[in-house]
């Protein structure tokens, strides 16, 4: 009865100071400003040592003008040929963290960091039919990156970019299409349409 006694008195002893707070600390609490933005983008790419095309989108929430945190998703515009008889398709989604250094002025710049996993999918055309499906095999995607922006509009940039995927997973396919074979440079350009 008397440790009950004591835990009770503990317990509104270490409550008094709590509720005495005006306002409880937020991590994003202050004169931060909030937006965001989205749009197109385009890559070439290093696919199985040929130069590709990457069709994709990406958006993210804008914090103090500088933090982005978003994600996007990429897909080959094209099945990309292996040989003379074999298709081979590649997509993935990530989640996409940028810092933009003085983006109030007309250029500046950003580091991007892309973290995800994608899959390639391999198909053999068949005549008479679209395609006939072989294995598939997925993969785990970093691709650091650096960009220039230009600010065009009050509500549009136009974001260009180089990065290097980094490919690890690859390897369950009878293809032979490993790692290395995904992984490579890229040059992307973005339309970003929104609230800066």
């Amino acid at each position: 009865m008397k440790m009950l006694f004591l835990m009770c008195c503990t317990a509104v002893v270490l409550a008094v100071p709590v509720q005495a707070q005006d306002k409880a600390e937020n991590l994003l609490d202050g004169d931060y400003e909030h937006g965001g933005f989205g749009g197109p983008a385009l890559k070439i790419v290093s696919l199985d040592g040929a130069v590709d095309v990457m069709t994709g989108a990406w958006g993210a929430w804008l914090i103090n003008h500088k933090l982005a945190i978003g994600g996007g998703w990429f897909n080959t515009l094209s099945p990309h040929s292996i040989g003379d008889s074999l298709n081979m398709d590649v997509e993935y989604s990530a989640f996409i963290a940028e810092y933009i250094f003085e983006p109030q002025s007309v250029v500046h710049y950003s580091l991007q960091l892309t973290i995800g996993g994608g899959s390639v999918d391999f198909s053999r055309p068949v005549v008479g039919t679209t395609s006939s499906n072989l294995v598939d095999d997925v993969f785990f995607i970093l691709e650091p990156g650096v960009n220039a922006e230009m600010n065009i509009l009050k509500f549009m940039r136009l974001h260009m970019g180089a990065s290097y995927r980094l490919v690890s997973g690859m390897g369950n396919n009878s293809v032979g299409i490993t790692n290395s074979d995904i992984g490579g440079p890229s040059l992307t350009a973005t339309l970003k349409f929104g609230k800066f």
